[in-house]
């Protein structure tokens, strides 16, 4: 899960008008609630993720799901 730090980073390359002024204190309470909800909730969640030693567990995550 992207750290708010790691928003702050992809928000400076993106270098779109009005999202540098996003308090980073906004960005790391995003973070905390976003992951608090992901980690309570009862519905199945798809995590896609760029990191190939992650890609076995989606591809169990998805055989999961449609079974």
């Amino acid at each position: 899960f992207p750290s708010h730090d790691t928003w702050g980073e992809r928000i400076k390359i993106r270098n779109r008008k009005g999202e540098d002024l996003i308090p980073i204190e906004y960005l790391a309470n995003l973070a905390k609630y976003h992951k608090e909800w992901l980690d309570n909730t009862s519905i199945p969640i798809l995590k896609i993720t760029s990191n190939p030693h992650e890609l076995e567990k989606l591809a169990s995550f998805v055989q999961s799901v449609s079974n």
